[in-house]
């Protein structure tokens, strides 16, 4: 494995754990967005879940991808803006916000599920 995909696959877990903090920040916001944050908590569920059991696997197709860590580094930091956002605004979602954050986490939900079709599918692809 050359050196440019290591240290991409080392900031995606190192992003991938500093997240965890991050979604317990915004835990309030995202439950107050009803329907669509608690699809994004499943999602992230699922999508936490399956990178877990990717790192125990000890399998270096995942660590060798690099479409599939730029996609998650991407994904990553797009969250990190809106974690941002409400870190720094101390934001309450209030009508006018409601629909900012609705937009946000559905474009997070899609993105969580392209991440994993694209892990699923690419693993088959390598068996």
């Amino acid at each position: 494995m050359n050196v440019f995909k290591k240290v991409i696959f080392i900031i995606r877990m190192v992003f991938f754990i500093l997240q965890f903090y991050g979604i317990y920040l915004s835990l309030n916001v995202i439950l107050q967005v009803k329907i669509v944050g608690y699809v994004f908590l499943c999602l992230y569920l699922i999508y936490s879940i399956k990178i877990i059991l990717e790192w125990l696997s000890k399998n270096d197709i995942y660590k060798e991808d690099l479409i599939y860590n730029f996609m998650q580094v991407g994904m990553h930091f797009y969250m990190f803006i809106l974690i941002y956002r409400i870190w720094r605004e101390y934001m309450v979602v209030m009508t006018s916000t409601m629909k900012y954050f609705q937009i946000n986490y559905t474009i997070m939900s899609i993105l969580l599920i392209f991440i994993l079709i694209y892990s699923f599918l690419e693993l088959d692809k390598r068996k």
